[in-house]
């Protein structure tokens, strides 16, 4: 069974750029390829170790009722390279967020025009 199989909500390809940032180096760590309330896929410029809790904070490039920003915690779950020799995927579940982040992330979603991806 993959990780995909497992979700409860599918995904949404994110339709602007997304930064992600972890808060403990103060470094970026990639941009989202798709999200959902329970978790997200990044693409990144190198590995991601597994089984890991990040502090993340989410960058948008536009504003989505009036926040550019916002936290949430979340754990490492897999990574793998791309066909790009130099960049990786990465999975994460959501596992610390407030319930305006949550409010936040569907509103965002439902504001996406895209079809829903399975990654």
């Amino acid at each position: 069974m993959t990780y995909s199989d497992r979700r409860q909500q599918p995904r949404k390809a994110a339709s602007q750029r997304i930064q992600v940032w972890d808060i403990n180096t103060g470094k970026p760590l990639g941009e989202v390829v798709n999200l959902n309330s329970e978790g997200l896929m990044l693409v990144s410029n190198g590995p991601v170790e597994n089984n890991l809790v990040f502090q993340l904070e989410l960058t948008l490039n536009r504003p989505h009722q009036g926040t550019s920003r916002f936290e949430l915690g979340a754990e490492s779950l897999w990574c793998c390279t791309t066909d790009e020799a130099e960049r990786f995927w990465s999975g994460f579940r959501i596992i610390d967020v407030s319930l305006d982040t949550i409010e936040l992330i569907e509103s965002l979603i439902d504001s996406w025009e895209t079809d829903i991806v399975k990654h």
